[in-house]
């Protein structure tokens, strides 16, 4: 498994938002993921940029933190 990497974060009123490194990609255009966190509602959305010269993010998952830490406390 390859490490993670956090590379950019920002917040503000409510909002993280984190951009790391997919792993795919070429070295030279690869592609990033942004992870954007709402603290006040507790959902994080998990964004793709393929290609940023098209400037078009593709939504890839939403989760409701609250069950999702719900679920892991019981296991």
């Amino acid at each position: 498994m390859n490490p993670a990497y956090g590379e950019m974060g920002a917040s503000s009123e409510g909002f993280t938002v984190l951009t790391v490194d997919s792993g795919r990609g070429t070295r030279e255009d690869p592609m990033e993921m942004i992870y954007v966190i709402d603290s006040r509602s507790e959902i994080m959305m998990i964004y793709e940029i393929e290609d940023a010269r098209r400037k078009e993010f593709i939504l890839r998952m939403g989760i409701d933190l609250t069950k999702l830490f719900h679920t892991a406390r019981q296991r």
